[in-house]
């Protein structure tokens, strides 16, 4: 099939590509047309490959125009000199330079031959006799033909045999993931090489239908060349596809990143899935199609990206890149503290209007002149260009914006540019980020792209949008020392705040008289409860409740899977055990302190959303959350415990990624989170089997989903003795789930002392509506429960919450020894 498409290819492009009118002149083209394809075939029958390669008719087209066919050391020496001489000679892209006719090409065949038999066939001349061409051509093709007949058959057999037994179990290995996966490209190649030999397998079609994908692309202008690369592939080459249009290519069904170049265009970037819809009369797949628009050179503003309009936002332009130290230093250098036509929004600090001078005293830098807060002196660190500017109001942050001619997106405008579905492939994007906890890095660093090659929305910084929320000014994006979902959510800070999270992005808005006023409007939550006026079940109904979580006694048949003695500072066990539900496993992840002795005071861990995203626990101590919220406990000398709890990690087992959050009527949801509660039950059991565990100071420790859950699970398991609850509360949302697993029905019977940290500006769990009434309504003694508040948003500084966890920890389990 190569061949064939090659010699086909290059039979129609070789005549014409380097033909003068003068030398098209009929016999003469056939002729050096038919020598360059017999010359294929000969140099496939000396080498074992096509002299040019590619997987589509477009690329083969262009190796034939711009690549020259190689040959091997071991070839070279294999064959006479003339030959190859005659071979390269026939395969040259000047047709002109060609062997001239068929009768040419023959006769220097011939004249190789007589050579070449005549310098190796020695002996009398009795036996010289034998050697004749007109003898030993018609002989040799004989053996020759019936050597390649049986050996050709046992070779296919053999071919046969390997697609059968080992193809199509590896095929099905690799697209265990339901065609989505990220094994889909070798899976891909792997089919397309077994079908030359079983092309008619029911099981190998099934296969291909689900990890092949159909699209057309189609550029404005066309005649663009189209390349592209795995999105999780950034240090790969860029392979050549072809060029614009293209309709209906097969390839793998992966998500690539994709570049456009075309002469007086800028290159376009962008990043989509190489899959078609399914016609649902058919029960065939479709291609999808993807129309990319590319720009003339010199029209767009300089590293601004142009994003497709929506129905209700016209196109815009946004920045590639964040505002860097570099471009913001121009404002600076600009007197741009000092014009006040850049400064248009009054400012207003705690509900009050201050003055202009007011406003200056505060944005100075650390050494007290006016910039942003991690300056000295007035500028930034030696080096730093290219890092996004950080430690800015959102007042410097609009200045800036008119200084550039710009706008400050809104959160509509800003989610519009993130658009576009990493389907599954969500955490191999968020392990491109900048979200390893430990600084800003240079802009564009991270290949982290967005649909539209937009870099760095995800993590480095946060990134101040136009609207005003209800205690301050809307960011998104999220910053290095963040979770990762934060990338999706609005939250929101004070304008004054200058943390060092916080960054700039720009947008142009070519058709602002066409954006809804809504656009730019305050950001409101909707309709809330009001948990104050609201009373829980009465303790009879609650015991009814409570029952739903316990089960009958059961053998744990623990088994130790996997011990990791790596760290100095724990040793890692990771265990499974029965669950008490459905016949299934928990996996535990357990970490033991070196540096403290058994029995151990143990911290039992519930994470936020993030470990629904994330396929696997393995090598969860390199995890950031590890980092940034756990790894303190241990080092201080004490037992950590992170569950794999139903839904989470590889428990996941088809569950809706949603379901966590939907807190609904539904029964589903009821019966999901009285498998979970059940698990922390089942985890607390097997500590009780362990003589290096203290099973009288174990603790409770929850993170936003789990501190939500610790209004609930420390009401119905008594064996926990106290909570520690990071950015948790209550469930505010006017949409109640069943009143069998309402927080409002448990939060009154958790009674253990409990500590709860938490952002004022926190959008995801509002502290006003969620944490402050879940605080209040906390059925322990005042003496022992504590709220402490931070001016941040849902992420609280890490120095805080290791010194007030273990504070928390020493006051009631005591110090560790």
């Amino acid at each position: 099939g190569g061949q064939t498409r090659l010699t086909k290819a290059g039979s129609t492009l070789g005549t014409a590509a380097y033909m003068s009118p003068e030398q098209a002149r009929g016999d003469e083209v056939d002729h050096r047309t038919d020598i360059w394809s017999l010359s294929v075939v000969l140099y496939e029958m000396l080498t074992g490959k096509l002299p040019f390669k590619g997987d589509y008719e477009q690329v083969i087209i262009y190796s034939i125009l711009n690549e020259e066919p190689g040959f091997r050391e071991e070839i070279l020496k294999s064959f006479p000199a003339p030959l190859i001489t005659l071979l390269k000679k026939s395969l040259r892209k000047d047709i002109s330079l060609r062997t001239a006719s068929i009768a040419e090409f023959k006769t220097e065949l011939e004249q190789i031959h007589s050579q070449w038999i005549g310098t190796s066939v020695k002996g009398p001349s009795k036996a010289r006799r034998y050697f004749k061409p007109r003898i030993l051509i018609p002989m040799g093709l004989v053996i020759l033909i019936a050597s390649v007949f049986f050996v050709s058959r046992i070779h296919r057999m053999n071919r046969i045999r390997w697609a059968k037994d080992v193809a199509l179990p590896k095929i099905e290995e690799l697209g265990s993931t339901g065609g989505t996966g990220v094994n889909n490209i070798e899976a891909f190649h792997l089919a397309r090489k077994a079908k030359k030999f079983i092309p008619n397998d029911p099981l190998l079609k099934q296969f291909m239908e689900n990890i092949t994908g159909i699209i057309s692309i189609k550029t404005k202008p066309s005649g663009a060349k189209i390349f592209r690369k795995p999105f999780n592939k950034t240090e790969s080459e860029w392979e050549y596809i072809g060029v614009s249009p293209m309709d209906s290519m097969c390839m793998p069904k992966y998500l690539f990143n994709w570049k456009f170049e075309k002469p007086g265009y800028e290159t376009l970037y962008r990043q989509f899935w190489s899959r078609g819809s399914r016609d649902w009369s058919t029960l065939k797949y479709r291609a999808g199609t993807q129309e990319c628009i590319m720009e003339k050179k010199g029209v767009l503003p300089q590293n601004m990206v142009s994003i497709p309009g929506t129905d209700d936002i016209p196109d815009f332009l946004i920045d590639r890149y964040e505002v860097t130290n570099k471009h913001f230093k121009r404002f600076m250098d600009s007197r741009g503290y000092q014009d006040k036509t850049y400064w248009k929004i009054p400012f207003i600090k705690n509900d009050i209007e201050i003055s202009w001078e007011g406003a200056m005293a505060e944005f100075r830098d650390a050494t007290g002149r006016l910039g942003p807060s991690g300056w000295e002196g007035g500028s930034y660190p030696e080096g730093e260009d290219n890092m996004p500017v950080n430690g800015v109001s959102w007042y410097e942050a609009a200045a800036y914006a008119e200084f550039a001619g710009k706008s400050l997106p809104t959160v509509e405008h800003w989610g519009a540019a993130r658009r576009g579905s990493l389907g599954m492939f969500y955490h191999l994007f968020f392990s491109m980020c900048n979200f390893g906890g430990k600084g800003p890095v240079s802009t564009g660093t991270t290949e982290a792209i967005t649909q539209f090659g937009v870099y760095d929305m995800a993590g480095n910084v946060r990134e101040w949008c136009w609207n005003e929320s209800e205690k301050g000014r809307c960011i998104r994006g999220g910053a290095w020392n963040d979770v990762h979902y934060m990338y999706s959510s609005i939250t929101q800070a004070d304008p004054f705040d200058r943390s060092v999270k916080n960054g700039i992005r720009c947008v142009i808005y070519p058709e602002k008289e066409k954006i809804p006023e809504s656009f730019f409007a305050s950001q409101t939550t909707g309709k809330t409860r009001y948990f104050y006026k609201e009373s829980p079940v009465s303790d009879p109904i609650f015991n009814i409740y409570k029952d739903m979580f316990t089960y009958d006694i059961m053998d744990l048949k623990a088994a130790l899977e996997e011990t990791n003695e790596q760290s100095p500072y724990w040793i890692h066990q990771k265990i499974t055990f029965s669950a008490a539900y459905d016949d299934e496993r928990i996996i535990i992840h357990l970490f033991l302190p070196r540096s403290s002795n058994p029995p151990y005071q143990t911290v039992v861990y519930f994470p936020g959303s993030t470990s629904v995203y994330v396929p696997s626990s393995d090598g969860i101590e390199n995890y950031m959350e590890f980092f940034m919220k756990l790894s303190h406990f241990v080092k201080n000398g004490r037992a950590l415990v992170y569950p794999v709890y139903k839904g989470t990690f590889e428990r996941r087992d088809g569950l809706p990624r949603s379901l966590h959050y939907r807190r609904d009527k539904s029964h589903e949801y009821k019966d999901y989170v009285v498998k979970i509660v059940k698990d922390f039950k089942r985890v607390i059991d097997y500590l009780e089997t362990r003589p290096d565990i203290d099973a009288e100071k174990m603790a409770y420790f929850g993170v936003s989903w789990g501190g939500i859950l610790g209004s609930i699970i420390p009401a119905v398991e008594e064996r926990i003795k106290i909570a520690i609850i990071d950015a948790g509360g209550l469930e505010p949302f006017e949409q109640k789930a069943k009143p069998e697993v309402d927080p409002i029905n448990y939060v009154s019977r958790v009674t253990i002392p409990t500590l709860m940290l938490h952002g004022r500006f926190d959008t995801n769990v509002s502290y006003d509506k969620a944490a402050k009434p879940m605080f209040d309504l906390l059925g322990t003694l005042e003496k022992d429960k504590k709220l402490i508040v931070y001016e941040t948003d849902h992420i609280i500084p890490r120095k805080e919450l290791i010194k007030e966890s273990l504070d928390w920890l020493d006051r009631y389990f005591g110090t560790v020894k």
